[in-house]
């Protein structure tokens, strides 16, 4: 199977450095041309199906894609908790260091939230389920920076204490090839399509 993971475009929440996790908000005008020109990237792609979370930001990125869309609750964003909706700065102010403390502890929990072993533990069971599905065949995953770090940190065999070391940027591709008891990485943070 070759496994497509996408970030989704740019959000609305994004552009306004707003904290997002398992809400927030659609593509922002910056998103839309992001989602027409990563659709462009996968055009020459044999996808199948694109597997896109429940949350607007990718469902409309999945939807640009152009491909039969089946939502998947797994792979929503980390709930954030308390930190959702509050700007970077307002972040520091009230939770100082959270963030480094989630990337540093994957079983550290913030404030009315989940942890990053928790988005671990409901994608990674999905992939595999995905991975017996369409053996043969070319898929692609519309999610979000969080869920994406987990995936792609668990296919490397790293730690999810180095999860933060795989960021994606708004509408980045990268690919995988999984074959029985092999993972190959194909491509990472692909954002060659990427609009300024």
């Amino acid at each position: 199977m070759k496994l497509i993971l996408v970030r989704h475009a740019q959000s609305l929440d994004n552009a306004k450095l707003s904290v997002v996790g398992a809400g927030g908000s659609g593509l922002s005008e910056r998103g839309k041309k992001q989602a027409k020109e990563l659709a462009k990237r996968l055009a020459r792609e044999k996808i199948s199906v694109v597997y896109s979370s429940p949350l607007q930001r990718a469902l409309e990125t999945a939807e640009a894609i152009g491909k039969p869309i089946e939502v998947a609750e797994e792979l929503r964003e980390i709930n954030l908790g308390r930190l959702e909706g509050l700007s970077h700065e307002d972040l520091e102010k009230r939770f100082p260091g959270v963030i480094e403390k989630m990337f540093e502890n994957p079983c550290y929990r913030v404030p009315g939230g989940e942890t990053i072993l928790e988005v671990h533990d409901r994608t990674m069971p999905f992939v595999n389920k995905l991975k017996k599905k369409h053996s043969n065949e070319t898929i692609a995953l519309a999610a979000h920076n969080v869920v994406n770090r987990a995936i792609i940190a668990s296919l490397l065999g790293l730690s999810l204490g180095h999860c933060r070391n795989v960021k994606q940027k708004n509408a980045a591709v990268t690919a995988f090839y999984l074959e029985k008891g092999r993972k190959q990485l194909y491509e990472l943070d692909n954002t060659i399509h990427y609009v300024k």
